[in-house]
């Protein structure tokens, strides 16, 4: 089950006694269970030992309340703590399989004995988090109440924080685009007070680059001894290679090979995911599903070399085309979430498509709307050039359909977009309607 909102998790938090959160949790999410429930937090980091975890864990109890000399393990402290019906927040419990895996086993045990205790556990890595959750390891099933796996906000979500930080709908493209739901780095532009643009420069085009390896390490830790080649397959995605075929000849690997990485990025990490042409054709085709990674992997890790030398600089042309294409992924699900009956949004692919251009429509038996989107502010040449190739590939598609083209625009405080409707050749539409095509704006602010 995904939690679209901060104050939904709120109502699962104090509703629920045992619960489990894996995936997209974030700082956020952390701090609300904090602040609903006030929990002895019991943080798991991978990289220390067993004793000196338990010292820290006595050292912030002891902050709330006493606790035995002699309790020297982590399945000690947990066990007292539920006894004395605490209630008790176990954070990033993946890596207690680095520290003491014989500590998952037991607290599957302390969940089943203790029944009016209040356990919250979170997993942020998708994949061990669903080990995890399956392992019969005791002959025992995991009792939680309820298990949630956590998705990433919303671009809507996300234009309410930069509206409240004072930025606009513009700003929270790019902030999306770049940094995805990835919480914390909206409020370092919170305490920053920069602009969106140069906060994405400071970050990864300016000395000394602070969060190139940031990324790097979130992603090597995540995906495991094996990250070389998953990070091979999402360097191949980044470069518009969509299809298993694509993938492995840019890899050079065969098709078997890559396909148990790519499955493994869509099913388990949940940071690829799959598309197909909307009338059902071809092959499946890939996307980078966290715009953080999908940025990373597009800007920086092909360009890792030139931050060893600081030969890096920002291409503001190859950005806005960056911006452009998060910008039709979002205004895609946008119109996914309006569908009526009978009606379907998916992507089309069309010619010369090496860097994975695409377009979305939405699609009945009789109509197809053809989208596409223009980042910035193109002149009225540059939208009728665009306009003429939609047009274009509308005539392909048409199959004896009505055809209504829409480009999007972001322009604050105007209309965003303009639409042309085309008939087909056996339509009853008058001879001049088909041969001088007449442009409409229509919708309202953005703002």
């Amino acid at each position: 089950m995904n939690i679209p909102s901060i104050n939904e998790l709120e109502q699962e938090l104090l509703e629920y006694n045992k619960l489990c959160m894996y995936g997209h949790i974030g700082i956020e999410k952390k701090r609300k269970i904090q602040e609903s429930l006030q929990p002895i937090v019991l943080h798991i980091p991978a990289e220390k030992t067993e004793k000196i975890l338990c010292r820290e864990w006595k050292e912030r109890i002891r902050e709330k309340r006493n606790i035995p000399l002699g309790l020297n393990t982590m399945k000690d402290i947990v066990k007292f703590l539920l006894s004395e019906g605490e209630t008790v927040f176990i954070d990033e419990l993946q890596n207690a399989e680095n520290v003491n895996p014989d500590f998952i086993m037991a607290l599957k045990e302390y969940i089943h004995s203790f029944k009016d205790a209040k356990v919250i556990v979170t997993c942020s890595n998708i994949a061990e988090a669903k080990n995890i959750l399956k392992s019969r390891k005791g002959g025992r099933s995991w009792e939680f109440d309820k298990i949630l796996l956590l998705s990433e906000p919303s671009h809507k979500e996300i234009f309410g924080i930069m509206k409240n930080l004072g930025y606009n709908l513009k700003d929270s493209f790019i902030m999306w685009g770049v940094f995805g739901g990835h919480l914390k780095y909206y409020r370092l532009l919170e305490k920053s007070k920069s602009s969106v643009i140069d906060l994405v420069k400071f970050s990864f085009f300016a000395t000394p680059y602070p969060l190139v390896s940031e990324v790097e390490l979130m992603l090597k830790e995540k995906l495991g001894k094996e990250y070389r080649n998953y990070f091979s397959v999402l360097e191949a995605i980044s470069k518009g290679k969509r299809t298993l075929g694509e993938i492995a000849y840019y890899v050079g690997v065969r098709n078997t090979t890559v396909s148990k990485y790519v499955s493994s990025l869509v099913n388990e990490h949940m940071l690829v995911h799959a598309e197909k042409d909307v009338f059902g054709k071809g092959n499946r085709r890939y996307f980078i599903s966290d715009n953080l990674v999908d940025f990373w992997f597009h800007f920086v890790w092909k360009n890792i070399s030139k931050y060893e030398t600081e030969e890096v600089e920002f291409s503001e042309n190859e950005f806005d085309k960056y911006i452009e294409r998060k910008f039709k992924e979002t205004m895609k699900k946008d119109i996914e979430r309006e569908l009526d009956k009978g009606e379907k949004v998916g992507f089309i692919w069309h010619e010369s498509d090496s860097e994975g251009k695409f377009l979305f429509v939405k699609r009945d038996r009789w109509n197809i709307t053809l989208y596409d989107v223009m980042w910035g502010n193109p002149k009225v040449g540059d939208i009728n050039e665009r306009l003429e190739k939609l047009k274009k590939i509308g005539r392909q598609i048409m199959q004896q359909r009505k055809i209504k083209i829409v480009l999007y625009q972001l322009l604050i405080n105007k209309p965003p977009y303009l639409f042309y409707s085309l008939w087909p050749e056996s339509s009853d539409a008058p001879d001049d309607t088909r041969r001088s095509p007449v442009f409409i704006m229509f919708g309202g602010s953005t703002s």
